[in-house]
Formats: structure tokens, C-alpha cells, sequence
């Protein structure tokens, strides 16, 4: 690794084992990845577009909820 770039890992390694005792933390990130990331995905079994001429199954993501 570079020498230049020990001290700011380090820094950051140190701000990431704060971070993951903060259970404020773990809630913005789970929220953000639901909500941003789109994990986990919310999605919807929309049986009205799944007819039987369809082979597939047709799901939409719900919304920012």
C-alpha cells in the first residue's frame, strides 16, 4: 500500500468501528439501502399484468416507502 494513503485508512478504520457501535447508524443504513439502494427491493406481485398469455411474472418496485 502506499505510505501516503496509511494515515487516512487508518483514520477511516477508526470512524468505522465507531460508526458500528452507533445504532443510529445501522437505522440510517438500513433506511438508505431500502429506500436508495433498493435493498431490500420492495416489490409487488401485480397479478393483473401476470395474465395467463404472460409465461412471466410481472412485479413492480413500490415506491420510496
Amino acid at each position: 500500500m502506499p505510505e501516503i494513503l496509511v494515515a487516512p485508512l487508518e483514520q477511516l478504520e477508526a470512524v468505522y468501528r465507531e460508526a458500528k457501535k452507533d445504532l443510529e447508524f445501522h437505522a440510517e443504513l438500513a433506511q438508505l439501502n431500502k429506500n436508495f439502494s433498493g435493498r431490500p427491493t420492495a416489490l409487488y406481485f401485480c397479478e393483473r399484468l401476470s395474465c395467463k398469455k404472460q409465461p412471466s411474472r410481472s412485479v413492480v418496485r413500490c415506491g420510496w416507502s
